[in-house]
């Protein structure tokens, strides 16, 4: 595996947890398909809505769980005692993530970004890019 591969290969991944994981689990809530404190109520509050509204509240998860996840990108980056690395379990050669990326929130941002090849639900329209 490449240095690039495994820059891709976290991308990935946190795409796939951080991101589109919580976008998944936000959805369901509003679906009625979780069970916690509270969540009956919001899909209720929810199927209140009309289609114009119901669009509004998805773009605005999508639009708060990218500028979340953006910003705990640049949140490692900025902690020089923090480190990310990816293990090639074949070699045992070790990728230091930040540093082989241009940036961590410019790997998920952009036309040939993390968010755009991995991710499993559009950019809200209400994203800032």
């Amino acid at each position: 595996m490449s240095h690039r591969e495994a820059l891709d290969a976290f991308g990935s991944q946190f795409v796939a947890t951080a991101r589109d994981g919580t976008i998944d689990s936000l959805f369901r809530t509003l679906h009625g398909r979780m069970r916690y404190p509270g969540a009956e109520a919001i899909a209720k509050k929810y199927e209140s809505f009309d289609d114009e509204q119901q669009e509004f509240v998805r773009q605005l998860l999508i639009a708060a769980v990218d500028e979340t996840t953006h910003n705990s990108l640049w949140a490692l980056e900025q902690l020089d005692w923090v480190s990310l690395t990816a293990t090639n379990e074949e070699t045992g050669e070790v990728t230091d993530v930040k540093l082989e990326s241009d940036g961590l929130t410019s790997m998920l941002e952009g036309e040939d970004g993390w968010r755009r090849r991995y991710g499993r639900f559009p950019e809200s329209a209400l994203s800032r890019e």
